[in-house]
């Protein structure tokens, strides 16, 4: 991001840390055939710029994917209408939209929106099961069960929604699979398959 607060897409910086490969991992873990495009934005403390997240969504949304996978999210209000609006416009383009609410229990944004399939963490869930409870879809909070995962240093210090939010995203992607690419209403299909 420039000091005007452009972000450059096209600048391929190196990559920090192994979040993303480890959210990608999960998600082919759960459902194997995805194709990934990757918008790289933490730092190597997880972190990001407000703007940033809001230029990413932006140009995520602009490449119409079936899905938009958010490992991350923001609880600083001046970005609440700016992720709302393009939430709506997501989803007016049918993109579903998958978020991990935040690891502390604080109100985030965009998993607090309606029309975002929002995923909380529980380490006594096995990878492959995912539950409902109180409006969130709740899903394994680690990696330790996925198999060949140890080549990633330090695997087992990823924990919380991120990677919860990777199976549900592997779940949606299994379902969009077996309807053909058609999903309506994914909620209401999700619950209809937990546990199975």
């Amino acid at each position: 991001m420039d000091e005007k607060g452009h972000v450059d897409f096209k600048c391929a910086a190196n990559c920090s840390n192994d979040h993303g490969t480890i959210i990608a991992i999960a998600i082919r873990h759960i459902h194997e055939s995805v194709r990934f495009n990757s918008h790289n934005i933490l730092d190597k403390d997880l972190k990001s710029d407000g703007r940033i997240l809001i230029s990413a969504l932006k140009h995520a949304i602009e490449e119409n994917p079936d899905i938009i996978h958010m490992s991350l999210g923001t609880s600083k209000l001046k970005y609440y209408l700016p992720l709302k609006i393009l939430i709506r416009r997501a989803c007016k383009k049918g993109i579903i939209i998958v978020s991990a609410a935040s690891n502390t229990g604080k109100i985030s944004f965009p998993s607090n929106f309606k029309d975002v399939v929002s995923v909380k963490g529980d380490g006594d869930i096995n990878c492959n099961q995912y539950d409902f409870r109180e409006g969130y879809f709740i899903a394994s909070n680690n990696v330790m069960d996925i198999p060949n995962i140890k080549y990633i240093d330090n695997y087992e210090n990823y924990r919380g929604t991120s990677m919860a939010a990777a199976y549900i995203t592997g779940q949606i992607a299994k379902i969009k699979s077996e309807r053909g690419g058609e999903a309506r209403n994914i909620g209401v299909l999700l619950k209809r398959k937990i546990n199975i």
